[in-house]
């Protein structure tokens, strides 16, 4: 009985991790190349691909905006 019931542990345990992978990668996604011309084959790599995007906007932002504290600085 008790290994009846490992079993179906094991099973069910090694399903969800079935349904996690497929989350992350569709078995049948095929790679695409995103706007940096970077092959991303999982839902991970595009959200990672994104983020680092955003990071650089976000950085050019904060350089504009100390340019226009400076230009500021120099009109007071």
């Amino acid at each position: 009985m008790e290994d009846e019931y490992n079993n179906e542990l094991n099973n069910a345990i090694l399903n969800g991790f079935k349904y996690i992978a497929r989350a992350i990668t569709p078995l049948d996604a095929l790679p695409g190349k995103d706007d940096a011309g970077i092959t991303v084959s999982s839902l991970t790599e595009s959200t990672m691909g994104i983020t680092a995007g955003l990071v650089r906007i976000a950085g050019s932002i904060y350089t504009l905006a100390d340019a226009v504290r400076d230009l500021k600085k120099d009109f007071d």
